[in-house]
């Protein structure tokens, strides 16, 4: 690097050329190829040159007809297959500082290089005088250099790299092989690395390398195209058009004019928006409220992949820019071509869809109409999908979230549930009774005559319509075919070689282990093979005996027959059985270390499950480390992508001996690798079940088949190219990299002054450039700390969170002050105290741990208005208190709101029957039946036995919110003073409160209410009782005796007295309801009222934790409001059974998030299931006041 010179192709361009035609090896093609994706790398040329350049017109005539008699139909097919391939490099997964990467190991180049993504936030060195010079000719300056730290597995290693924008994520050179010293495996692509414990790792490349394309003389690159012509190097040259035709070959000559007259309905592009056919996909989500996700995280080629398709099918007018509340993020799967697809997470919006009973053509009538059928043609749809429109009014709903904003289809997506049908019934309805099945279109006939009628007919059907087909994919006139997983031709149907590969291509067992593998694979189907144990039994003679399970086999001619019998058994009825539309689908799946296997099956008439098609699959060497979780969830997927023609849109149940992955839906934060194939998998709707390991034989005996070696099986590995790799691959600008946030501003200190900053940050920089100083690659700040300077690094935007969740977590989740103090002396950004105040204020520990704060309160008070006498009761329980002699140990207490007249009794159980008759016997019978009944929420007060019976008086039963215990307030106070009571009744003898009670009663009847100034006896009787430690009853009319009264004068005392009662009554309850103004006033002014809105996330109190447990749950989604009572009625967030009740604002907070919130923080129910405690001894628990319990 110190010359800034690096090998490029021009270097490897051969100097002579023969016949002046260039001539270049495959590498040099690969090589080229892959340069040409780099758009940025693109030369710019001058138009005047290019334009001398295609000056062609006086090429001689017949020069160019010698030239075109090279350019044969196998070299075009030789081109057309070099241009379809993405790169043959081989690439290897490693961690560059605990994130993991691709990189490139290339001894062309003399140093490391890192993409300028990889080193966001980390200390930068700056270097001066580096260049390189890049294979399109460029030289590219390098301003830093990072120090970087490797792993894979147990081998690390720390290495310096330039900085350089390439199309890698990291580029390990020569500097890396003189420290790492490699050992080659040049066959296989593999690098070996001694770790510090001298043990072996293996570095093996991400994908296979394809072989040379052999006979390449002639052909060159578009890239060698312009420099040769730039260098005017190049006398003349022509152009290729080519074009594929699927099955259509040279001997069809029949069909050929048929297809030229229809070349409309073929193309390799959908034009744009399809018209309107009447068939419209529609997404019922009924009375769901929209579903919104942030977008997920993207590399820097999977953003310049998503423009490219935005703005493709923004062209097409496929898709347009949304408003909707709706949107679903994006994810990227990668092809078999290496290409990537772009799909949409649409599995919120799945979840609240209702599904489309639309019904699928049933695969055996499918197979029946074939019969006779001597000649086929397939066809199938280009982008098939795309051609459906979606319902004008849900086409908000298919809304997508993207870092260049949200868009909305206009025609049918990717990944939405329901699209099956709605495509089969566009098919039905537009090709009528044509044999259809989703995209697979057959055309049948028994003569080639009347196949070209039938094949015509179809064709102006698509064409009136304006379907588009894929001639790519196409065949016509076609002998045998495969349809639905079946060959068919005109000797019959069979299974396809697919659906029985695994068990055709059975190894030879060679051990006693794999004996028993195949053995339980036949054993399982056993009922429906003829003598199953006389066929099998010389192969069951080699499990005999005690040794190793993978002890040597004596393999004798009477095992093969046995093998070979057992193998065309279960491929061949009555074991292998016909699908049928009538019973569900069941697809076992299992996977091993090094496999994955399934199996399809359906039951019989019987009950029997009979296997419909066995798959097995080979895990790379990349799969292989997956987790055991995500390798049992690939073979789920395998299965379904395997057999989707027979399972889409139907009901089918997926069995695995891996319980978790009945969960897997559920998780709260999946890998981005789940999260693509649980987004693919949801298309499908599986419904996944547990199947115990020792049941699972079957799917377990095709995940263990002993695989060959591909690659060393396979006869053209020898002739692998080498994986050096001669070139390097590079991308510049000389403007300075955009800001990921304004405030990010004083990293442009690290730019070198050639390069064009922004008017506004440039500005910045020149009017604080003395309060900032570049330090080895690292802007750092002047601070002062104790009267001294001191420099601190400067945090970017991006970084920032990481550091506050670092000390945050370090120091026990402290304040805001003591974060602050920690940071301040240790790094610096401005607004460094906002942003932790904030970011505190979202921490989840933190706020589900916060204080109750009982005291405050969110809403107003909202007295209760005073009723007649005795026509509102207040109920409650006292309890559980020591159990008597009597049998007793709950108090049911009852008050009359208006004249405060109390009612106990001493009960053995709190029933709702004891709660009936209490009501029955002491209040019916003696007040008569009241307007209304108050309780809390209590099981017994909310049992079915009250219900009947409140309904029976035609009472009204009134509850409060739960834990809300002020609403019945009159009885708790009630409560508060039965009890302390009784404390100095019993004077220490607790087994005997119930001796007491009548006195307590009659205290509480006579007692004083300073609210309404009198007694509840007043209030009901009219007269002032005598007391037991009075000297005398008080008399009726104390001026006369009583024997000298007349029942003239008993009538007008009687009437006085009754005037007198109903005046203090009155007087009670406007006294009542001063009182009832004053606490409101006192009340509201000490309130801060807090009300939420529907769909927002709040945390409930928790009202009773054990020991440490955090002191709030959730967070909840606020569904339902009632302002009136400050109330709301709450759901979770997974979508499951609302929370039961009403809940008042007092005991919510909102909850705070600076991202989207997709699961509970906490639960108590959920965590102690998760976390029971050591032994048989219970968690201790905070005991809460009985005055503030609700339910």
């Amino acid at each position: 690097m110190d010359d800034g010179y690096e090998p490029t192709c021009d270097d490897m361009e051969p100097d002579g050329t023969e016949d002046d035609e260039l001539k270049i090896n495959q590498d040099e093609c690969d090589a080229l190829n892959d340069t040409e994706d780099n758009d940025a790398a693109t030369d710019d040329y001058e138009d005047r040159d290019m334009d001398k350049a295609l000056d062609m017109d006086d090429l001689e005539t017949d020069r160019n007809k010698k030239k075109e008699e090279l350019i044969v139909n196998e070299d075009s097919e030789v081109l057309y297959q070099l241009n379809k391939r993405e790169t043959n490099l081989p690439l290897y997964h490693v961690f560059c500082n605990e994130q993991e990467i691709t990189a490139l190991l290339d001894t062309g180049a003399s140093h490391t290089y890192v993409h300028p993504d990889l080193v966001d936030g980390l200390p930068l060195e700056p270097v001066q005088h580096q260049s390189v010079e890049v294979a399109n000719g460029k030289k590219m300056v390098i301003k830093h250099k990072a120090r970087l730290s490797l792993k894979k597995d147990t081998w690390r290693c720390d290495i310096d790299a330039y900085v350089l924008e390439t199309r890698f994520d990291l580029i390990l050179g020569m500097d890396w092989f003189r420290q790492a010293n490699p050992v080659p495996d040049w066959q296989y692509d593999v690098w070996n690395l001694m770790d510090c414990n001298g043990q072996t790792i293996a570095l093996t490349p991400t994908q296979k390398r394809q072989p040379s394309i052999k006979n390449l003389d002639y052909v060159i690159s578009a890239r060698q195209l312009e420099r040769g012509l730039r260098r005017r190097q190049i006398d003349d040259f022509w152009c290729l058009a080519m074009r594929t035709e699927g099955g259509v070959g040279s001997t069809d000559d029949m069909i050929r004019p048929l297809l030229d007259e229809h070349s409309d309905v073929f193309t390799d592009e959908i034009p744009g928006l399809p018209p309107d056919r009447g068939v419209a996909h529609a997404i019922d989500t009924g009375d769901a409220l929209p579903t919104h996700r942030n977008p997920y995280k993207m590399s820097p080629r999977e953003l310049k992949e998503l423009k490219r398709q935005l703005d493709e099918l923004l062209e097409l007018r496929l898709i347009r820019p949304s408003v909707s509340p709706w949107g679903a993020p994006v994810l990227f799967v990668r092809k078999k071509d290496g290409s990537l697809r772009m799909c949409i997470d649409y599995r919120a919006l799945n979840q609240v869809t209702r599904r489309n009973k639309h019904p699928l053509p049933r695969i055996d009538e499918c197979l029946e109409q074939l019969a006779g059928a001597r000649f086929f043609s397939s066809i199938d749809l280009k982008s098939g999908y795309h051609q459906v429109r979606i319902h004008e009014d849900d086409i908000p709903k298919t809304a997508f979230t993207t870092r260049y904003g949200s868009f909305e289809f206009v025609v049918l997506p990717f990944g939405l549930t329901n699209a099956p049908p709605t495509f089969q019934r566009l098919m039905n309805k537009v090709l009528g009774d044509a044999l259809v099945y989703l995209d697979d279109i057959l055309i049948y006939s028994k003569t080639k005559e009347e196949h070209l009628q039938h094949v015509r007919l179809v064709l102006e059907k698509l064409r009136k319509a304006t379907l588009y087909a894929n001639m790519k994919k196409c065949s016509f006139l076609q002998e045998t075919v495969t349809f639905v997983g079946f060959r068919v031709s005109a000797a019959g149907i069979r299974p396809s070689d697919e659906k029985i590969k695994v068990v055709q291509d059975w190894p030879v067992p060679s051990n006693v282990q794999e004996v028993r593998q195949f053995l339980g694979l036949a054993s399982h189907y056993r009922r429906f093979v003829k003598d199953f144990s006389t066929v099998a039994s010389p192969l069951s003679d080699l499990t005999k005996g005690v040794g190793p399970k993978k002890r040597d086999i004596t393999w004798s001619p009477q095992c093969q027959e046995a093998f070979d019998l057992l193998k065309n058994a279960l491929q061949t009825s009555p074991v292998l059985m016909m699908p049928r539309d009538d019973t569900p689908f069941v697809i076992d799946t299992d996977a091993s270390d090094y496999g994955i296997g399934a199996v399809l099956q359906q039951y019989d008439d019987d009950g029997d499950l009979h296997p419909v098609a066995f798959e097995s699959k080979k895990l790379s060497a990349a799969e292989t480390k997956y987790p055991v979780q995500e390798r049992e969830l690939l073979a789920v997927l395998h299965a379904l992508r395997t057999w989707r023609c027979f399972v889409d849109g139907r009901p089918f149940v997926v069995r695995t001996d891996h319980n978790p992955l009945k969960y897997t839906r559920t998780q709260a934060t999946p890998t981005p690798r789940l999260t693509r194939w649980m987004n693919e998998i949801e298309l499908y709707d599986p419904i996944i079940e547990y199947k115990p390991g020792s049941q699972h034989v079957v799917p377990d005996a095709l995940s263990r088949v002993k695989f060959t070696s591909p690659e060393k099986d396979d006869p053209s590995a020898g002739s692998l190219d080498s994986m050096v790799p001669d070139f390097l691959y590079s991308i510049g600008d000389k403007m300075a990299p955009p800001l990921k946030h304004p405030s990010d501003w004083p990293i442009y200190y690290l730019c070198d002054q050639a390069m064009t900053i922004p008017d506004m940050e440039k500005q910045l920089l020149d009017k604080h450039k003395d309060l900032y100083v570049v330090d080895q690659g690292t802007v750092m700040k002047k601070i002062k700390v104790d009267g001294q300077i001191k420099l601190v690094p400067f945090i970017a935007f991006s970084a920032r969170a990481n550091w506050l969740q670092k000390y945050h977590d370090e120091l026990g989740h402290l304040g805001a002050p003591t974060v602050l103090s920690h940071l301040q002396s240790r790094m610096y950004w401005q607004s460094m105290e906002t942003d932790v105040t904030n970011w505190l204020k979202q921490c989840p520990e933190c706020q589900i741990n916060g204080p109750q704060r009982r005291t405050r309160h969110g809403g107003p008070m909202k007295p209760l208005p005073v009723p007649p006498p005795f026509s509102r009761w207040h109920l409650d329980f006292i309890g559980e208190l020591p159990l008597t002699a009597n049998g007793n140990k709950w108090l049911l207490v009852a008050v009359d709101y208006s004249t405060n007249w109390p009612i106990i009794r001493a009960l053995p159980e709190a029933t709702g029957s004891n709660i009936a008759r209490f009501i029955y016997e002491e209040i019916t019978l003696r007040f008569g039946c009241p307007d209304e009944i108050l309780t809390d929420r209590g099981a017994n007060f909310m049992s079915k036995i009250m219900a009947n019976y409140v309904a029976l008086m035609k009472t009204n039963h009134s509850c409060t919110s739960a834990y809300h215990p002020r609403t019945n307030g009159k009885v708790e106070r009630l409560n508060g003073i039965i009890k302390s009571m009784l404390r100095k009744y019993v004077k220490g003898n607790i087994y005997e409160w119930d001796r007491y009670l009548p006195r307590v009663e009659w205290s509480c009847r006579t007692r004083y209410h300073k609210t309404t100034r009198t007694s509840p006896f007043y209030l009901v009787y009219g007269v002032h009782p005598r007391q037991p430690p009075d000297d005398f009853w008080p008399n009726l009319i104390p001026e006369r005796q009583q024997d000298e009264t007349t029942m003239e004068d008993l009538s007008n005392a009687s009437t006085a007295r009754l005037l007198k009662l109903h005046h203090k009554r009155q007087q009670a309850k406007q006294l009542t309801e001063q009182r009832q103004a004053a606490d409101k006033q006192r009340w509201d002014d000490n309130t801060k009222v807090q009300r939420f809105e529907v769909n927002d996330l709040v945390l409930v109190r928790h009202e009773n934790p054990y020991g440490l447990e955090p002191r709030w749950f959730g967070p909840y989604k606020v569904v339902k409001r009632n302002l009136d009572s400050d109330i709301y009625f709450l759901e979770p967030l997974d979508g499951g059974r609302p929370y039961t009740s009403w809940i008042h604002t007092d005991r919510l907070k909102l909850a705070i998030s600076g991202k989207t919130i997709e699961s509970s923080w906490y639960h108590p129910a959920n965590t102690r299931a998760l976390f029971p405690p050591p032994g048989d001894h219970p968690p201790s628990r905070i005991v809460v006041d009985s005055s503030a319990r609700g339910e």
